[in-house]
């Protein structure tokens, strides 16, 4: 199965923004159903109503400032995403305009954003062969929410453009597998 954790970060991002804009919607709701208050029939009932409706202005500016708490402590739950979802620095390698025949490295870290663990099952290349390799963990290898490994990619310059793609595969969540491509460029001149 093919997954491309760029698109799913979109639409997560997309399903957070409906989850928020609901509970405001709710919040809304409950504040303005507390704040509401009966209104006295006649005059004679203005003078009680007034000690009555000034205790429950009170309370009912307490119910909306626990509705309001409450609300940001389940955004704060709800934003928690438990799906492991991995992350590169940076999103992609340009090695620009080199001399043929030099060569270089760049070190990328691999983070895991997510909120639940995920394992690293295998670190691949394919492409043209100007890139390699020379700096990658053992796998499998585990990474628990917000950890982070680090890869060392290395090129040598070849007439032309060089491309490829450094090939991450995971294991982990409710995807079951997936993989994580991470684009690779340099020109030789």
């Amino acid at each position: 199965m093919k997954f491309n954790y760029g698109n799913r970060e979109l639409i997560d991002r997309q399903e957070k923004k409906g989850i928020r804009y609901r509970m405001l919607v709710c919040t809304l709701i409950i504040a303005l159903v507390a704040v509401m208050l009966p209104k006295p029939a006649n005059a004679r009932a203005s003078a009680v109503f007034r000690d009555w409706s000034a205790k429950n202005a009170i309370i009912a500016a307490a119910i909306s400032a626990g509705a309001l708490v409450g609300t940001i402590i389940l955004i704060g739950l709800l934003s928690r995403d438990p799906q492991p979802k991995l992350a590169s620095r940076p999103k992609r390698i340009d090695f620009g305009n080199q001399p043929v025949g030099t060569s270089g490295k760049k070190t990328v870290d691999f983070i895991n954003k997510g909120g639940d663990g995920l394992v690293i099952a295998g670190v691949s290349l394919s492409g043209d062969d100007c890139f390699a390799v020379s700096k990658y963990p053992e796998v499998p290898l585990m990474l628990s929410s917000k950890d982070g490994v680090q890869l060392v990619v290395e090129f040598t310059a070849k007439a032309g453009v060089c491309k490829g793609k450094l090939e991450v595969k995971t294991t982990g969540g409710k995807k079951g597998t997936a993989k994580f491509f991470l684009p690779l460029e340099v020109r030789g001149i």
